[in-house]
Protein backbone atom coordinates (compact mmCIF):
# COMPACT_ATOMS: atom_id res chain seq x y z
CA UNK A 1 0.00 0.00 0.00
CA UNK A 2 2.51 2.51 0.93
CA UNK A 3 4.44 1.51 -2.52
CA UNK A 4 1.44 2.46 -4.18
CA UNK A 5 1.51 5.83 -2.48
CA UNK A 6 4.50 6.21 -3.33
CA UNK A 7 3.51 5.80 -7.31
CA UNK A 8 1.07 8.05 -7.08
CA UNK A 9 2.81 10.98 -5.91
CA UNK A 10 5.50 10.24 -8.04
CA UNK A 11 3.55 10.68 -11.08
CA UNK A 12 1.57 13.70 -9.80
CA UNK A 13 4.91 15.51 -9.12
CA UNK A 14 5.88 14.23 -12.87
CA UNK A 15 2.86 15.49 -14.04
CA UNK A 16 3.21 19.00 -12.32
CA UNK A 17 7.16 19.47 -13.88
CA UNK A 18 5.72 18.73 -17.33
CA UNK A 19 2.68 21.72 -16.88
CA UNK A 20 5.88 24.01 -15.49
CA UNK A 21 8.17 22.83 -18.88
CA UNK A 22 5.34 23.50 -21.23
CA UNK A 23 4.81 27.04 -19.73
CA UNK A 24 8.66 27.83 -19.75
CA UNK A 25 9.34 26.00 -23.36
CA UNK A 26 8.68 29.42 -25.26
CA UNK A 27 10.92 31.34 -22.87
CA UNK A 28 13.91 29.04 -24.74
CA UNK A 29 12.45 29.78 -27.94
CA UNK A 30 13.71 32.81 -30.40
CA UNK A 31 10.61 34.43 -32.41
CA UNK A 32 10.54 34.33 -35.91
CA UNK A 33 8.07 36.42 -36.39
CA UNK A 34 6.58 39.02 -34.29
CA UNK A 35 3.69 38.08 -31.89
CA UNK A 36 0.37 37.88 -34.24
CA UNK A 37 -2.99 39.09 -32.63
CA UNK A 38 -4.35 35.62 -31.91
CA UNK A 39 -7.18 34.80 -33.90
CA UNK A 40 -10.12 35.26 -31.75
CA UNK A 41 -11.48 31.98 -33.45
CA UNK A 42 -8.47 29.53 -32.70
CA UNK A 43 -8.44 31.67 -28.58
CA UNK A 44 -12.00 30.22 -28.50
CA UNK A 45 -11.31 27.00 -29.45
CA UNK A 46 -8.32 26.76 -27.10
CA UNK A 47 -10.29 27.96 -23.81
CA UNK A 48 -13.62 25.92 -24.84
CA UNK A 49 -10.99 22.56 -25.10
CA UNK A 50 -8.89 23.84 -21.63
CA UNK A 51 -12.55 24.26 -20.16
CA UNK A 52 -13.86 20.88 -21.39
CA UNK A 53 -10.73 18.92 -20.25
CA UNK A 54 -11.04 20.54 -16.89
CA UNK A 55 -14.76 19.22 -16.41
CA UNK A 56 -14.29 16.33 -17.35
CA UNK A 57 -11.30 15.83 -15.16
CA UNK A 58 -13.81 16.13 -12.04
CA UNK A 59 -16.33 14.20 -13.52
CA UNK A 60 -13.69 11.55 -14.41
CA UNK A 61 -12.89 11.59 -10.71
CA UNK A 62 -16.05 11.40 -9.48
CA UNK A 63 -17.05 8.70 -11.45
CA UNK A 64 -13.70 6.53 -11.59
CA UNK A 65 -12.71 6.90 -8.14
CA UNK A 66 -14.51 8.64 -5.29
CA UNK A 67 -17.88 6.85 -5.89
CA UNK A 68 -16.47 3.26 -6.60
CA UNK A 69 -14.37 3.74 -3.40
CA UNK A 70 -17.39 5.16 -1.61
CA UNK A 71 -19.79 2.36 -2.52
CA UNK A 72 -16.79 -0.27 -1.77
CA UNK A 73 -16.11 -1.51 -5.58
CA UNK A 74 -12.69 -0.83 -4.60
CA UNK A 75 -10.24 -2.45 -1.93
CA UNK A 76 -7.03 -0.46 -2.41
CA UNK A 77 -5.22 -2.66 -0.21
CA UNK A 78 -5.73 -5.57 -2.66
CA UNK A 79 -3.44 -5.39 -6.10
CA UNK A 80 -6.12 -5.24 -8.28
CA UNK A 81 -7.92 -2.41 -6.39
CA UNK A 82 -4.56 -0.20 -6.08
CA UNK A 83 -4.27 -0.86 -10.31
CA UNK A 84 -7.84 0.54 -10.41
CA UNK A 85 -6.99 3.57 -8.04
CA UNK A 86 -3.72 4.59 -10.12
CA UNK A 87 -5.68 4.31 -13.82
CA UNK A 88 -8.48 6.55 -12.45
CA UNK A 89 -5.80 8.94 -11.02
CA UNK A 90 -4.06 8.86 -14.04
CA UNK A 91 -7.10 9.48 -16.47
CA UNK A 92 -8.40 12.63 -14.12
CA UNK A 93 -4.31 13.82 -14.16
CA UNK A 94 -4.24 13.88 -17.94
CA UNK A 95 -7.69 15.46 -18.27
CA UNK A 96 -6.21 17.97 -15.63
CA UNK A 97 -2.92 18.36 -17.43
CA UNK A 98 -4.40 18.80 -21.10
CA UNK A 99 -4.76 22.73 -20.54
CA UNK A 100 -1.07 23.36 -19.98
CA UNK A 101 0.04 21.04 -22.91
CA UNK A 102 -3.31 23.70 -25.23
CA UNK A 103 -1.25 26.63 -23.91
CA UNK A 104 2.08 25.23 -24.90
CA UNK A 105 0.55 24.66 -28.79
CA UNK A 106 -1.41 28.01 -28.14
CA UNK A 107 1.68 29.65 -28.23
CA UNK A 108 3.32 27.61 -31.38
CA UNK A 109 0.97 29.16 -33.03
CA UNK A 110 0.49 32.61 -32.02
CA UNK A 111 3.83 33.23 -30.01
CA UNK A 112 1.82 35.37 -27.42
CA UNK A 113 3.32 34.08 -23.91
CA UNK A 114 -0.19 35.26 -21.83
CA UNK A 115 -2.12 32.55 -23.42
CA UNK A 116 0.17 29.95 -22.33
CA UNK A 117 0.64 31.16 -18.91
CA UNK A 118 -3.45 31.27 -18.16
CA UNK A 119 -3.50 27.71 -19.58
CA UNK A 120 -0.76 26.09 -17.79
CA UNK A 121 -1.54 27.94 -14.01
CA UNK A 122 -5.24 26.31 -15.02
CA UNK A 123 -4.10 22.79 -15.31
CA UNK A 124 -1.46 23.21 -12.27
CA UNK A 125 -4.99 24.83 -10.19
CA UNK A 126 -6.39 21.51 -11.75
CA UNK A 127 -3.60 18.96 -10.86
CA UNK A 128 -3.51 20.58 -7.07
CA UNK A 129 -7.00 19.90 -6.98
CA UNK A 130 -6.78 16.85 -8.26
CA UNK A 131 -4.24 15.49 -5.66
CA UNK A 132 -3.63 12.25 -4.16
CA UNK A 133 -5.26 12.08 -0.75
CA UNK A 134 -5.47 9.51 1.23
CA UNK A 135 -9.09 10.47 2.61
CA UNK A 136 -10.44 8.99 -0.93
CA UNK A 137 -8.98 5.93 -0.14
CA UNK A 138 -9.96 5.73 3.36
CA UNK A 139 -13.62 5.67 2.16
CA UNK A 140 -13.28 2.04 1.00
CA UNK A 141 -11.71 0.93 4.51
CA UNK A 142 -13.20 -2.82 5.28
CA UNK A 143 -14.62 -1.13 8.18
CA UNK A 144 -16.80 1.40 6.22
CA UNK A 145 -17.60 -0.20 2.87
CA UNK A 146 -15.97 -3.80 1.68
CA UNK A 147 -17.88 -6.42 2.71
CA UNK A 148 -21.30 -4.47 3.87
CA UNK A 149 -22.77 -4.84 0.79
CA UNK A 150 -26.23 -5.95 0.84
CA UNK A 151 -26.39 -9.44 -1.06
CA UNK A 152 -27.78 -7.89 -4.67
CA UNK A 153 -29.26 -11.89 -4.55
CA UNK A 154 -30.94 -12.54 -1.93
Amino acid sequence: MEQAKTVRWTIWATMLVAVCIYAALPLLFTPTRAPADAPQLLVSLLAAAALASGAASFVTSRVLLRAPLAAGDIDPSEPEGAQRVLAAYLVTWVLAETPGLLGFVAYMLTQQMQITWVLAATSLALLVAHAPRDAHLAAATPTRGLGHRPDPIG
